[in-house]
C-alpha cells in the first residue's frame, strides 16, 4: 500500500485553521482511495483527546493515521501503565487542603497557594473540570524552581525545572506512562534551545541533537524507514521545509506552499524562502495556483519542479437557511493582514443607503480589541458584530446574502470556496492569490480594487438587489462543484504521486 505522509507542527480540536482543514481534508481522501495516509504533528500537546474530538466531529478520518513525535517516543519507551505508586501521587497532590500548609483558594481562576509560616512553598493549578493541571514549587526567594505538569489521565508527563537566577527555563524532561523520562531538553536563554537527549528504555542509549532541525529530521526517517515501498512525505508547514530537506531515507519530498510568496520574499530570512532559494534541488513543490506558478518561474527560475494543486471542497452542503437580505459576513483570522478595518470602514458608507445592514464577523485574533474600538468609534455597534471563532460555516455562510474577503494577501482563500459551496457571492479585493482563480466578475462574485468607496457601492448594490445577489450565488456553486470538488482535486495528487514514482524508473 502507497504510504504517503502529511507534516504540520499540530492539530487542533476546533480543526484550526486554513491548513489544518487542508491535510485532514487531502489525507481523509487519500485514505478513502487506498492510500495508507499519515498525518505527522512535531508539537506537544495530547494527542489522543484530539483525535477523538476531531473524529467525533467527522473532521478526522478514522482510516487516517495520526502519528505525534512526543507520542511516538514515549510509547516506544513505555513498558506498564501508570503504577499504583504514581496514581497515589496524583490524588494526595490532588487534596486541595492539605495538612501543615495555610491555603489561599482562588475558586475564580482554579488555583490554589500553599504557604508554610509565610514561606510561598508551592502551587497548584486546576482544569476546569477539577482535574489537577499542573503544580509549581517555589524556592525561598519565591522564584519558580520546578514545575510538574498531569496528563489527563492522572500522571506526571512533563516536569520543567527553572533557572533559579533568571526565572527562564533551564530544561524540561518529557515521561512516559510508568515514569521514564525519555526525553530531555535543555535551554540556554529566554526558550532558545540549547540540545535535546533521547533516552531510549531498552538499548540504553542516549542520542544527543543540537537544534529542533536536527531532532525532527531524526524522526522523520525513523518514520519513513519503516515502509515496505518509498513513501510520499508532502511537507505542509514551509518552518520545516529545512528538516525535510535534510531527510537521507529513501522518501518522495514534496513542499506546498500554502502562503503567498510575493508578500514575503522582502523579509529576511522569511520560511518561505526556505522553500524558494532552494527550489533548483529540490523534488517537487507545489502551488495553489497557475498564476502562482508562473510568478515562481519567472523569479526563480523553471527546474520542471512545479505542479499545481488547488484545495478542494471535500463536502457538497445542504442548503438549509433561508437568506438574510440584510446580512452580509466576513470570516477571518482577526490580524492586519486581513484588513478587516476597511470592512467596518466601508460600512459606515453603506448603512447610510442600507439602514437595516448588519455585518457579522467571525474569527478570532490579536485585532479583536483595536476593532471592537473602530466599532464603537464609528457608532456601528448597532450594525457591525464581532462574533467570535466559528465551526459552522455552512450555515452562517447560507444565511448571508455576501460575502467579504478585504485581505491584502492570501495564497487561495478557503474561505471562497466555503462562501460559494454555500450559494453565497463574494465581494473581494483582486489580490495575488486565488480571487481571480476562484471567482467570475460580475458572474459569482465582484473582484475589486482595494478601496473602501468600491467595496462599499458592490455591498450596497447587492443589498438592494437581493435578487441579483441569489442568482449569483447559484452559479458560484456549481462553478466550485466543477471546478474544485473533491474527486478532480485528489486526482490531481495521485496524478503527482505516479508521476514520481515513475521517475524513479
Amino acid at each position: 500500500m502507497n504510504e504517503v505522509f502529511m507534516l504540520v507542527k499540530k492539530l487542533y480540536k476546533d480543526s484550526g485553521g486554513g491548513i489544518n482543514k487542508v491535510v485532514m481534508n487531502r489525507s481523509s481522501s487519500l485514505a478513502n482511495r487506498g492510500y495508507n495516509a499519515t498525518i505527522l504533528t512535531v508539537a506537544n500537546f495530547d494527542v489522543h483527546e484530539t483525535n477523538k474530538v476531531l473524529i467525533k466531529a467527522n473532521k478526522m478520518n478514522k482510516k487516517v493515521k495520526h502519528i505525534n513525535l512526543y507520542d511516538y517516543y514515549s510509547k516506544i519507551n513505555t513498558k506498564s501503565n501508570i503504577s499504583r505508586k504514581q496514581k497515589k501521587y496524583y490524588n494526595l497532590s490532588s487534596i486541595l487542603y492539605e495538612q501543615g500548609f495555610q491555603v489561599y483558594n482562588n475558586e475564580s481562576k482554579n488555583y490554589t497557594e500553599y504557604f508554610q509560616n509565610g514561606q510561598y512553598i508551592k502551587k497548584k493549578k486546576w482544569h476546569k473540570n477539577g482535574l489537577l493541571h499542573y503544580i509549581d514549587y517555589f524556592h525561598e526567594s519565591k522564584k519558580r524552581v520546578k514545575r510538574e505538569v498531569f496528563n489527563l489521565l492522572g500522571y506526571i508527563d512533563k516536569i520543567i525545572y527553572y533557572n533559579l537566577y533568571n526565572r527562564y527555563k533551564s530544561h524540561i524532561q518529557h515521561l512516559t506512562a510508568d515514569g521514564f523520562c525519555f526525553l530531555d531538553i535543555w535551554y540556554k536563554g529566554e526558550d532558545i534551545l540549547d540540545k535535546y537527549y533521547l533516552f531510549n528504555r531498552n538499548s540504553k542509549e542516549v542520542k544527543q541533537f543540537l537544534s529542533p532541525a536536527n531532532f525532527h529530521s531524526h524522526w522523520l526517517e525513523e518514520i519513513t524507514s519503516n515502509c515496505k515501498h518509498k513513501p510520499y512525505l508532502i511537507c505542509d508547514k514551509r518552518m520545516f521545509a529545512p528538516v525535510v530537506r535534510d531527510i537521507k531515507a529513501n522518501v518522495h519530498k514534496i513542499y506546498a506552499i500554502h502562503t503567498n510568496h510575493n508578500h514575503r520574499k522582502n523579509i529576511e530570512f522569511s520560511e518561505i524562502n526556505t522553500i524558494l532559494n532552494h527550489i533548483r534541488s529540490l523534488e517537487q513543490v507545489v502551488t495553489l495556483t497557475e498564476k502562482q506558478k508562473r510568478d515562481i518561474l519567472k523569479e526563480y527560475g523553471d527546474y520542471n519542479n512545479i505542479s499545481v494543486i488547488p484545495h478542494s471542497i471535500p463536502e457538497k452542503p445542504k442548503i438549509t437557511e433561508k437568506k438574510d437580505k440584510h446580512l452580509v459576513t466576513l470570516v477571518a483570522r482577526l490580524s492586519s493582514t486581513k484588513q478587516i478595518h476597511q470592512a467596518i470602514d466601508s460600512f459606515k458608507l453603506v448603512i447610510d443607503e442600507v439602514p437595516n445592514a448588519k455585518l457579522e464577523i467571525f474569527g478570532a485574533g490579536k485585532m479583536r480589541t483595536s476593532l471592537e474600538k473602530q466599532i464603537k468609534d464609528l457608532n456601528l455597534t448597532n450594525h457591525v458584530f464581532l462574533k467570535g471563532f466559528t465551526n459552522d460555516t455552512n450555515r452562517i455562510y447560507q444565511k448571508s446574502i455576501v460575502s467579504l474577503l478585504t485581505s491584502k494577501s492570501e495564497a487561495f482563500a478557503m474561505v471562497l470556496l466555503e462562501s460559494m459551496i454555500n450559494e453565497t457571492p463574494v465581494i473581494s479585493y483582486d489580490i495575488n492569490y486565488g480571487p481571480s482563480d476562484i471567482i467570475t466578475d460580475g458572474l459569482d462574485g465582484f473582484l475589486i480594487k482595494e478601496d473602501i468607496n468600491t467595496l462599499s457601492e458592490k455591498i450596497i448594490y447587492l443589498l438592494k438587489n437581493p435578487n441579483k445577489a441569489v442568482e449569483m450565488g447559484k452559479i458560484g456553486r456549481k462553478n466550485i462543484l466543477k471546478k474544485y470538488n473533491d474527486e478532480l482535486v485528489t486526482k490531481m495528487w495521485i496524478d503527482l504521486f505516479k508521476n514520481l514514482k515513475d521517475n524513479d524508473k
